[in-house]
C-alpha cells in the first residue's frame, strides 16, 4: 500500500511541476508579444519620423507647400 501512495504522490508532483512549466511557457509568450508591441511602435514612430524630414527636404527643394 505504501508504494501504491508513494507512486500516486510521485504522479501528482510530477503534475504540478508540468503545469508550472506550461504557466512558466505562457508567461513568457506574453512578455515576447509585449516587446513585439514595443517594437512595432517603435517603427511607426521611426516611419512618421522619416515622413516628416522627407516632406521638410520636398519643401526645402520647394516640392510641396
Amino acid at each position: 500500500m505504501n508504494e501504491w501512495i508513494a507512486s500516486i504522490t510521485k504522479a501528482q508532483r510530477d503534475i504540478v511541476r508540468a503545469h508550472e512549466a506550461q504557466v512558466d511557457a505562457v508567461r513568457e509568450m506574453l512578455h515576447a508579444g509585449s516587446k513585439a508591441a514595443d517594437l512595432q511602435d517603435a517603427g511607426r514612430r521611426m516611419a512618421d519620423a522619416q515622413w516628416k524630414a522627407w516632406l521638410a527636404w520636398a519643401r526645402l527643394w520647394g516640392w510641396t507647400k
